[in-house]
């Protein structure tokens, strides 16, 4: 769903357009953040940022495997939660190797 939505917005919405959905509320805009999450690290240029991402979001994507594999079958509000972070997770890898 992130990929399919993401990809609506680049084919469908103008970098920085805003589209009102609740007013005064949630509205839907078109950026890019080349940084980290709250663009942090945004503004540094560096060719291995995008590797460094890359190997940040491995290792925790296999922390998040191994902590789920561990997560008794009993939990399942834990095993839920690991697997929408690891979703997360995912989503934020195939960005940093398609878009650096």
């Amino acid at each position: 769903m992130d990929q399919y939505t993401k990809f609506l917005v680049n084919a469908h919405i103008p970098l920085y357009y805003s589209i009102k959905v609740i007013d005064g509320f949630f509205n839907i805009i078109h950026v890019r953040n080349p940084g980290v999450a709250f663009g942090l690290f945004a503004d540094q240029d560096s060719e291995h940022k995008a590797l460094i991402f890359i190997l940040i979001s491995t290792v925790a994507i296999i922390a998040i495997l191994v902590i789920y594999h561990q997560t008794p079958d009993e939990k399942k509000m834990v095993r839920t939660g690991l697997i929408l972070i690891f979703s997360g997770a995912i989503g934020n890898l195939i960005d940093r190797i398609v878009y650096h």
